[in-house]
């Protein structure tokens, strides 16, 4: 995303609304590590742009996207994996933090099966 001439990660937080705690900590931190795959692909942030997402799409073929979205997804499963033991005991972060996973690995597969040299 550019914002004000600067390449920037935006984590969203309706894409983890409905969690608390330390488990939103690091459900946030697995998808910033997932957008920052996607950083390089950033057009060159003109300045007076405000907080839009110009990312490299157009003339993009689409394995690239795919490929792109594969390797983010990886990073963003290892992630969540490393998270479920942060958890410790506590049920409640170590059960959303299940949830994630497997919609990240379900989106990983999805976009992967798709990519040879990801």
């Amino acid at each position: 995303m550019c914002c004000d001439g600067r390449k920037v990660i935006c984590v969203w937080k309706h894409n983890y609304a409905g969690i608390t705690g330390k488990a939103a900590q690091l459900v946030h931190d697995c998808i910033y590590e997932h957008e920052a795959v996607h950083l390089p692909e950033t057009i060159n942030c003109t300045i007076g742009q405000r907080c839009t997402t110009e990312l490299k799409r157009g003339g993009v073929i689409w394995w690239d996207t795919y490929g792109s979205e594969c390797r983010a997804y990886k990073r963003e499963v290892r992630c969540l994996q490393r998270a479920r033991n942060k958890c410790g005991d506590d049920t409640f972060c170590r059960s959303n933090i299940r949830i994630f996973l497997e919609q990240a690995a379900d989106q990983r597969d999805a976009y992967c099966k798709w990519v040879f040299f990801s």
